[in-house]
């Protein structure tokens, strides 16, 4: 009966109603309140709505029958091959399509339907396959975020390849912690080409190019310490020309062999052990065939001997990120220097500014340790006033105006008050200080001085002589009246000014 009403409604209905409708049955549906009516009835009007021609329509079905796991498969299936806004629906809920209808789904989806696959609570290796195959950056993101999703290495890769350019997309590869150690190395290539992009606008692109190749070396070597299958490791670098000889070199100077054996190991055909053989014997004959035989310069072979034998005088490393050892860096310069010059002037600066960079390291480190052994002293600052002082800033700008060079005015000079002296204080503290001062001098001495500094005054200035003994036998002139005091011109006395000096 409820069918049988449903269906006479349906047809004729305005689009809202419709829409209405539609929850309203597959609601009943799912819920086993049909009454009369039988379940193949009712599933014949819900495969009605698929013919609806308002999407709208559509999509109330599929958000009613995303969850469920009693619906008609064949619904299903129809609604995740509809439209993406209707077909996101199930393809991201929906329990009853398997494996095949996803990859089917995935091949030839939009965005919207590849990121709703790659949301799905569990997504089989099989599925993140094709979708690491065919889909964009922003639905491999998800994947990649999603806990549930079954991302295999070949896919990995595959991400890398397809859309290393994308950002968030390498964000996204380095915070999965199933990520293999070639793919996380091929992020890294990726993310230097960028930064080599951006460093070469503000210095220059062969400066930048250094710069950036070194960091992304010190990032592989890193990389190769906690790399589980090396092998894997070195045949990404070798196929990708990133196995070069400065590339072995630095790991030995940092006091890492693994790099360098695998890549040996990889280059010869040898076996791994036998390699680590030659690593471990004090002899080096065997060592220099190998890196002969795998392609090393021959310029470069004392340089290699050399940093594998500083290698072994170290202790087992630790989890620390590998640095340069400058004892070994030493070492290498050594062996080089005995060489000849001219075809070593290369690999003698290379070394000579890896040691600079590892001094750097060095004083970083041991300033580091001084700051954590003890405790950072204090400097108490100076009293200060208690309220700040409120500077007049116009009067200072008008102060700094002025000219300090002319001569004072007659209103100045009138206006001029004497400087009152405290004579008794003065007193006192002649007598308070009385015993610090010295013996006093006898009256003969003194007026032997005299004579002797007069003598030297006549000498000196034959006419001012007797003007300058005249005023030191006067008594001090004081000042006590505006009437009494001096104008400029008492100072203009050119005999004055000599009897002075």
């Amino acid at each position: 009966m409820i069918v049988r009403s449903f269906l006479k409604w349906f047809e004729n209905a305005p689009v809202p109603e419709r829409i209405e409708a539609a929850r309203v049955m597959t609601q009943t549906y799912v819920a086993g309140h049909l009454g009369s009516d039988s379940r193949e009835d009712a599933e014949a009007a819900l495969t009605l709505i698929l013919d609806d021609p308002s999407m709208q329509v559509r999509r109330a079905l599929a958000w009613e029958l995303a969850d469920s796991d009693s619906a008609p498969r064949h619904i299903i299936v129809t609604l995740a091959h509809d439209q993406p806004e209707v077909a996101a629906l199930v393809l991201a809920r929906s329990p009853l399509l398997r494996e095949p209808d996803l990859v089917d789904c995935a091949g030839i989806g939009t965005v919207l339907t590849q990121t709703a696959i790659a949301l799905r609570p569990s997504v089989p290796h099989a599925v993140s396959a094709v979708l690491a195959e065919v889909a964009e950056a922003a639905a491999l993101t998800s994947l990649l975020r999603n806990p549930g999703a079954e991302i295999g290495p070949r896919s990995f890769a595959v991400m890398i390849e397809r859309h290393g350019a994308d950002a968030t997309l390498r964000e996204a590869l380095n915070q999965r912690d199933d990520l293999p150690a070639p793919v996380r190395q091929a992020v890294l290539r990726s993310l230097s080409t960028d930064l080599l992009a951006f460093a070469s606008s503000w210095m220059t692109p062969q400066r930048a190019e250094r710069a950036i190749a070194e960091t992304r070396e010190i990032a592989t070597i890193a990389l190769a310490r906690q790399a589980e299958d090396l092998g894997a490791l070195v045949e990404h670098l070798c196929r990708t020309g990133q196995l070069t000889p400065g590339l072995l070199l630095r790991s030995l100077l940092c006091g890492e062999t693994g790099l360098f054996g695998a890549a040996l190991s990889h280059l010869t055909g040898l076996n791994a052990r036998r390699i680590a053989g030659m690593l471990a014997a004090r002899g080096q004959g065997a060592l220099s065939a190998a890196c002969l035989k795998s392609g090393l310069p021959r310029t470069h072979l004392p340089a290699f001997l050399a940093a594998v034998a500083g290698c072994r005088t170290l202790a087992p490393g630790n989890m620390e990120a590998p640095r340069l050892n400058r004892a070994i860096i030493q070492r290498t310069l050594a062996a080089c220097l005995e060489q000849d010059e001219t075809e070593m002037r290369a690999l003698l600066a290379m070394l000579r500014r890896y040691d600079a960079e590892a001094a750097r390291d060095a004083a970083r480190a041991a300033t580091a340790q001084i700051m954590l052994a003890q405790a950072p002293v204090t400097l108490d600052a100076a009293g200060a006033p208690e309220a700040p002082v409120a500077y007049d800033f116009d009067l200072l700008a008008k102060a700094m105006e002025e000219d300090l060079d002319r001569p004072f005015t007659d209103e100045e000079l009138r206006d001029a008050s004497p400087i009152p002296v405290d004579l008794d204080r003065f007193a006192s503290e002649l007598v308070l200080a009385d015993d610090s001062l010295p013996e006093p001098v006898d009256r003969r001495d003194q007026v032997e001085a005299v004579s002797r500094f007069a003598a030297e005054i006549d000498a000196l200035f034959p006419h001012g002589a007797d003007r300058l003994r005249q005023r030191i036998q006067e008594p001090l002139r004081v000042i006590e009246t505006p009437a009494q005091q001096l104008d400029e011109t008492y100072f203009n006395s050119w005999e004055l000014r000599k009897s002075a000096a």
